[in-house]
């Protein structure tokens, strides 16, 4: 998943995306997670999904700041419609 960086503390943050906010949980497990948990900045998070609803919970495996290209975010908007219409 990709998103933006809404709040992170104790090991937890809350990103948000065009489709609503998610959770991301186990933070201290990732050697780079914490330098790019900062409000505003642009993150993919890779991981186990630990519940979709109500809200989307992952447990995080590996985390990436996309911020420095502004094309990852408008692409990931597109790259979710590309899925929903090509997974059945």
């Amino acid at each position: 998943m990709q998103g933006t960086v809404m709040t992170a503390d104790r090991g937890e943050a809350r990103l948000r995306d065009p489709s609503g906010a998610f959770s991301v949980g186990c933070l201290e497990r990732v050697p780079s997670g914490p330098p790019c948990l900062v409000p505003g900045k642009y993150v993919m998070v890779m991981g186990v999904m630990q519940a979709c609803s109500p809200e989307t919970c992952l447990q995080v495996v590996k985390m990436t700041d996309l911020s420095d290209n502004p094309i990852h975010e408008s692409m990931w908007e597109l790259e979710v419609e590309d899925l929903h219409r090509n997974i059945p």
